[in-house]
């Protein structure tokens, strides 16, 4: 029995070693890794990119199929979601999330709150009708998934376009992840996200081959991006940014034809674009980790439904 109970102690205290030895090496990475493309002192460095990527190509849009009118009011707060067909049960719970949320930032705040699904088309699936589809001219699948977020930026400056860029946030998140819209609003109030900065997760010294690449078979030609590394960049379950960034975003990701090429969407647009714009990474000062989740802006349940529905209906109980 006293082996057994030491047996226990013993076991806590590698997981605790263990796990404290692994934030120590990831920040170690992390001051170690010095990114070449990053704003120093508020200088762009914009021209350490790869010429390719600097140089603006022939025009080009993934094209929009199917649209939604666009927002009326100029105080907006506007939501795209990364969906694929297959996931109506995220889209549901998404939808119901939203559609509370909308009521109370209008009648608080006056502020428009609109969200969209982002999708691309497939022979052996119809996704369903409503006003908050946007359907993409590209095949629905997970390795196109730089194309899904060039359209929530294709169509975020359609609907720009038609009148003077008012105060405005915009978000784009997976399906699976919770965002929470009265943190940001509370946070950056009716004026949103200042316009030089993006925020969410940060990546830092992420190689270009690495783990989940070669999980996934994807590949990057060094013709493209010949580095080692990617600049640094806010991971893709959720990006939270002004009109002012994402239009700049939108505008460059237009002129640049090899993004189809590239599968990692977020390396692409908050990363390499970032920088071609001179934008910064901001701080949040929590973000989804296991302990801190009652405090988080964006929380990515990795795929778990279960904890997406708990989370909303945490959130919609508050409210």
């Amino acid at each position: 029995m006293v082996q057994r109970r030491y047996f226990r102690y013993i076991f806590v205290v590698c997981i605790f070693f263990s796990f404290g030895l692994f934030l120590l090496l990831k920040a170690y990475r992390a001051s170690y890794y010095q990114d070449s493309f990053t704003i120093t002192n508020g200088i762009c460095n914009s021209q350490s990119l790869p010429a390719i990527w600097t140089q603006n190509s022939k025009k080009w849009n993934v094209g929009l199929l199917k649209i939604p009118s666009c927002p009326k009011r100029k105080n907006k707060f506007t939501v795209f979601i990364k969906t694929a067909i297959s996931h109506r049960a995220n889209r549901d719970v998404l939808r119901e999330y939203y559609a509370r949320l909308k009521t109370k930032l209008e009648e608080e705040r006056g502020i428009e709150l609109k969200h969209y699904f982002i999708v691309g088309i497939r022979e052996d699936s119809v996704i369903e009708e409503g006003d908050d589809i946007i359907v993409g001219n590209f095949r629905d699948t997970y390795s196109n998934l730089s194309l899904k977020t060039k359209a929530a930026y294709e169509y975020f400056a359609l609907c720009e376009d038609k009148e003077e860029h008012g105060a405005s946030t915009l978000v784009i998140h997976d399906d699976d992840t919770w965002v929470g819209v009265d943190r940001i609003v509370q946070l950056f109030g009716s004026s949103g996200p200042p316009a030089n900065q993006l925020f969410g997760n940060e990546h830092r010294g992420t190689g270009v081959m690495n783990d989940w690449m070669e999980e996934k078979g994807f590949i990057v030609n060094e013709k493209i991006w010949k580095d080692k590394f990617w600049p640094n960049y806010i991971a893709g379950p959720c990006v939270i940014m002004s009109s002012k960034a994402a239009l700049k975003i939108g505008a460059s990701s237009s002129s640049v034809e090899q993004i189809p090429q590239i599968p990692v969407e977020d390396a692409v647009f908050t990363g390499i674009l970032r920088v071609k714009n001179c934008l910064e990474i901001g701080t949040l000062n929590y973000f989804s980790f296991l302990w801190n989740r009652h405090k988080a802006f964006c929380v990515h349940t990795e795929g778990n439904i279960r904890l997406l529905q708990e989370k909303i209906n945490e959130t919609l109980f508050n409210i």
